[in-house]
């Protein structure tokens, strides 16, 4: 059956993303054309505080004081970049053996029961309104100066979306636990319509551990301004006439040598919950009405003066070594070298879950369709078995002491290079 989305196939997308998949990388390392660049996927709790508005007493949080085992898998929105380089970062939650009405797309334990998962990323609103141009915004990510021409020829029709996707991209992230994340897009809460914010706890340990927010912006901005000049054929070009390095890959080298490491989020994230616990405040945001807080429109942001947010739960990430590293005891290093796949190979998806939450929307009904199926694609390339939901919640368990009770220190000279 052929897929229909704002009277348009939805195969055009599925075939842009599977194509671009396969000419980036090879099986069976298929990864996200979403999200790609993991910066680490982490064992969590996410906790329903013990007084919870009446309006919002449904799904996951219709039990006050309920606890739910979780992964929270952090990352980078579109490439496998130097995380200097600006680019809107991602925060998926996946909570483990939730019980109620569920959804159709829900991934589904034997016993019934399903996971429930919530996607945000670091801007309150999405940069497309619709499906409309899903197609060739996805073919004009294959080359980032195509991006702008995608925007510049709609700037009348996508205005709001090019903020939306600037502002994501320009957050300051010291450290995947000291940035908010929103979902950007609206999802069902019983009777009520939310958005959530997911509001880092900046803790005295976490303060401590982020660099100097004037030098880091400074390393930032020029790294990135940089990077971005050599995504320019010409600008290439020039610089191999005069005898400078004429790559991208020699510049992400230089800025990994002399401003900070490729991959400094996942080292900062490493360094953290080595030794400290981090938390998160799961905020809602309530739909007014159509006009201050609309549906159907992505791009358009939800004000807070309109809309304040409640606070309904809280996101605890225990201290762990979730990334394997060299010298690492036995048991560890498979440990977390377990977490790793476990994190490239799960999906996470709005329709995974409950329809006291579902997703709405012509994006997020573009998102059912197209998740989908680019999950079963990368999972079938990848040899990946059906048993992953199984594993999501027993590899959970089993690898909870080792990573949790396990003590390694990740912040040596000797940095490896990622394969992320």
């Amino acid at each position: 059956m052929t897929v229909v989305l704002d009277g348009r196939k939805a195969d055009p997308v599925v075939s842009e993303l599977e194509k671009q998949l396969l000419s980036r990388y090879a099986p069976p390392r298929i990864k996200r054309d979403a999200h790609p660049k993991m910066h680490g996927c982490v064992q969590a709790e996410f906790i329903v505080d013990e007084v919870v508005d009446p309006a919002f007493r449904h799904g996951v949080l219709e039990t006050p004081g309920a606890a739910y085992s979780a992964w929270v898998r952090f990352s980078n929105a579109f490439r496998i970049q130097h995380d200097l380089e600006a680019e809107t970062r991602g925060m998926g939650i996946k909570l483990l053996r939730v019980t109620g009405d569920r959804l159709d797309d829900a991934e589904v334990y034997p016993d019934g029961c399903v996971t429930q998962d919530f996607l945000c990323a670091t801007h309150d609103a999405f940069f497309l309104p619709n499906s409309l141009d899903y197609v060739a915004f996805t073919k004009a990510t294959e080359d980032p100066p195509k991006v702008v021409w995608f925007y510049l020829k709609r700037i009348r029709r996508l205005w709001r979306g090019a903020i939306a996707l600037l502002r994501g991209a320009i957050v300051l992230a010291r450290s995947p636990l000291a940035i908010p994340y929103y979902s950007q897009t609206p999802y069902q809460l019983g009777q009520t319509i939310v958005k959530l914010q997911i509001k880092p706890v900046m803790t005295p340990e976490l303060k401590r551990s982020l660099p100097s927010r004037f030098w880091f912006a400074i390393k930032v901005r020029a790294a990135s301004t940089i990077l971005t000049l050599f995504e320019v054929q010409w600008v290439r070009r020039v610089a191999q006439a005069v005898g400078l390095p004429g790559t991208k890959e020699d510049v992400e080298d230089f800025c990994d040598r002399h401003l900070a490491p490729r991959d400094l989020l996942r080292r900062a994230l490493m360094s953290h919950l080595a030794d400290h616990d981090a938390m998160f405040d799961v905020q809602v945001q309530p739909f007014v009405n159509d006009r201050a807080t609309p549906v159907e429109d992505a791009t358009r942001r939800w004000k807070q003066r309109v809309s304040r947010f409640h606070h309904v739960a809280t996101i605890r990430i225990p201290r762990q070594v979730f990334w394997p590293e060299p010298g690492m005891p036995a048991d560890l290093a498979k440990a977390t070298k377990t977490m790793v796949d476990l994190g490239e190979n799960m999906s996470f998806n709005p329709w995974h879950g409950l329809k006291a939450h579902e997703p709405l929307g012509p994006i997020n009904e573009t998102r059912r369709v197209v998740y989908r199926a680019i999950s079963t694609f990368r999972r079938d390339m990848n040899n990946v078995g059906q048993n992953i939901v199984e594993q999501q919640t027993c590899l959970y368990d089993k690898l909870r002491e080792v990573v949790q009770g396990g003590r390694f220190d990740p912040r040596s000279d000797d940095r490896p290079d990622s394969d992320q």
